[in-house]
């Protein structure tokens, strides 16, 4: 569950105060081939995961310049995260249903390789859907498990 936040610090001790989840620590992850509203860029993203999951509550920063993750959606819910071991595949199943995607992420050494969609909230009761490949999936679980230890 991925919820958008001003301020990642006082979002942090505020979401663990409340709820008693134990964050990791804020980190800034830099996708180099983002593709949304702005259109295509690198992207810098600060966020934090829950130890506990999953499923695991991701807290990110809004990026103050728009796009996907802009302060112009304000701070709330902001998307639902899955796994899938074929996001393209995924992806044009959704193309079927007419669901409309807001943002792309490609691979950083393979352009060409679909990473990671976030849906337009609009196409589905103003909830977002975020896919991200398998890849993503061991990486999130192999960095949460070390930092578990």
């Amino acid at each position: 569950m991925g919820v958008l936040v001003a301020d990642i610090k006082a979002a942090r001790d505020r979401f663990a105060s409340v709820t008693g989840l134990t964050f990791t620590e804020p980190e800034t992850r830099r996708f180099a081939n983002f593709d949304d509203s702005r259109g295509p860029r690198p992207l810098e993203l600060t966020m934090c995961y829950s130890l506990e999951g999953p499923p695991y509550l991701e807290l990110v920063q809004w990026d103050p310049h728009g796009g996907v993750f802009g302060s112009e959606h304000g701070e709330g819910l902001h998307h639902i995260g899955f796994h899938n071991d074929d996001v393209a595949a995924h992806l044009d199943g959704l193309g079927r249903n007419r669901v409309a995607i807001e943002s792309r992420r490609f691979g950083n050494r393979r352009t060409d390789v679909l990473r990671a969609f976030i849906t337009d909230p609009a196409s589905l009761h103003g909830v977002r859907l975020e896919m991200v490949d398998d890849q993503g999936r061991i990486a999130l679980e192999e960095w949460l498990d070390s930092l578990r230890r």
